[in-house]
């Protein structure tokens, strides 16, 4: 009896152990052994819908997965959408020095290498996961002058560890901003007045055939169709008149034009320093003097006779009144 019950015990034992090392295996095959992997926890807030987006959705950096979405949360205070996620540190591995092998990254080493990423642009983003309209968190990088949260949230420096948590900030998605773009123009579209627009479009229409139709118009036409031809015959008569040979003798018949212009300039100029025109000139000036002192003394010779000629009168008509004043002189 006793031999039974060891008998048992043993394949008790034996069936323990083979099941635990069958557990094993099976946690090593399927990879059940990511839970001994140190995780961080991270969250990112959204604006957008997060449709599509479940616990247990991938989070990506770049394509490359590196954790999954735990929890999906909405904040009363401010109606945005948190995602919390948790962080595979064994997919980060530092840079291995040459000859040693690369070794995942710790807690420390993860917040200082994603603040350094986040200045320089890492943001997440909701992405679709194909066609089956799931989507899944994607960390990106994107230009740093734009928002870096929705609705005036944190800053990235002063939002990195809200309650103990690593913060990543988000942009709009690609599905996001199309569907922006697509309501804002059908709100453009719709805020056309359709009806002010056939009416201005019918007044164009009729004014321009008003235009068509005027009579003064045909007769502008009519003489601009002349007025060009009368130019093209110009100018073929031009192009006869005006020939290669012809401008050839015009430079020709110029260029000996001004030859002699300049000889006739040298010659004018050796006549004028020939003609030693200072000199002239202070023999002018004299002979202006003499001339106006000889006129000087004309007027004074001329004043002289007419006082001589006045005399004169004045003896003629006392002799022809009194002929007898020559002997008894004037009274």
């Amino acid at each position: 009896m006793n031999m039974n019950l060891e008998t048992d015990k043993f394949k008790l034992g034996l069936f323990v152990t083979v099941s635990f090392f069958l557990l094993c295996l099976l946690f090593i095959v399927f990879g059940l052994f990511d839970f001994v992997d140190t995780k961080v926890p991270v969250f990112t807030l959204f604006q957008e819908s997060v449709q599509g987006l479940e616990s247990g959705a991938l989070v990506k950096y770049r394509g490359v997965p590196i954790g999954k979405v735990t929890d999906i949360t909405l904040s009363t205070s401010n109606n945005l959408i948190r995602v919390d996620m948790e962080v595979n540190l064994s997919k980060l591995r530092s840079d291995p020095a040459r000859d040693r092998k690369a070794e995942p990254i710790n807690e420390p080493e993860f917040y200082m290498y994603m603040e350094r990423e986040i200045r320089n642009g890492l943001r997440s983003r909701l992405e679709l996961n194909g066609i089956s309209g799931f989507k899944y968190i994607e960390l990106d990088y994107h230009d740093t002058e734009l928002p870096a949260d929705p609705k005036g949230n944190a800053g990235v420096e002063s939002g990195l560890r809200k309650g103990g948590v690593f913060y990543i900030p988000s942009e709009p998605s690609m599905l996001s901003g199309l569907r922006s773009g697509i309501t804002e123009t059908i709100a453009k579209i719709a805020s056309i007045d359709y009806k002010q627009l056939s009416e201005r479009l019918e007044n164009v229409l009729n004014t321009a055939n008003s235009l068509l139709s005027d009579p003064n118009l045909k007769v502008m036409l009519a003489n601009s169709e002349k007025l060009t031809g009368d130019l093209s015959r110009t100018v073929q008569s031009l192009n006869a008149v005006f020939t290669p040979q012809r401008f050839e003798e015009l430079s020709g018949k110029t260029a000996a034009a001004l030859e002699q212009v300049r000889e006739l300039s040298q010659k004018l100029d050796r006549v004028i320093e020939e003609a030693k025109i200072p000199d002239t000139s202070e023999s002018f000036r004299n002979a202006a003097r003499s001339l106006r002192d000889s006129e000087q003394a004309f007027n004074n010779s001329m004043a002289k006779f007419n006082d001589t000629l006045d005399a004169l009168s004045e003896l003629i008509r006392t002799l022809d009144d009194n002929p007898s004043s020559v002997l008894s002189g004037k009274k």
